[in-house]
């Protein structure tokens, strides 16, 4: 699985490592704007390198969940296992699970995930609220927006379950 982590620039190769720019004026700023252009590149590459990571992990937790091999570990659930092996707290743990999961039912959020067009923040807030059916249109607010603003509108959504089923899912009750 390719997740692009040979594409990133080393500072180095960037024209970036010694530059020294901590508290430069503006006009100084002005001058290395190329640099920085591609110091601020590295760092938006970074980010999409890490998508396709989180996702390719959620990937590959489906696939172990899907198996019941938590079971050997003696876990009462898979979300401890995931807790467990991955060191986040449960509630976190259960999300990550629920997401797996979700994702799978919504090829076109999974397909964004994948190519690190939405991060997982975004990814976790459109499993929350829709179905196949109506996905590309969270998916299309998801690009418009920031994560923090998109998971308020998302909260304030019923979900595909039902309305009743909404602030349980957003408190981690899974």
């Amino acid at each position: 699985m390719d997740l692009g982590l040979d594409r990133l620039l080393s500072l180095e190769d960037a024209g970036i490592m010694g530059l020294g720019l901590a508290g430069a004026t503006d006009d100084v700023l002005r001058a290395n704007r190329k640099r920085l252009a591609t110091l601020e590149s590295a760092i938006v590459q970074c980010e999409r390198v890490r998508q396709r990571v989180d996702h390719a992990q959620l990937v590959y937790v489906r696939a172990f969940l899907k198996t019941g091999a938590w079971r050997m570990h003696g876990m009462r659930t898979a979300a401890d296992w995931v807790a467990w092996r991955l060191g986040l707290e449960g509630r976190t743990a259960r999300e990550r699970v629920r997401v797996a999961e979700a994702l799978e039912g919504l090829p076109k959020t999974d397909a964004a995930f994948a190519a690190g067009e939405i991060n997982y923040t975004k990814a976790r807030a459109v499993s929350r609220v829709a179905n196949r059916d109506d996905e590309g249109h969270w998916l299309e607010r998801a690009s418009l927006t920031s994560a923090d603003r998109f998971e308020r509108e998302c909260r304030e959504t019923p979900g595909p379950l039902g309305p009743e089923e909404g602030p349980r899912r957003w408190l981690g009750s899974v």
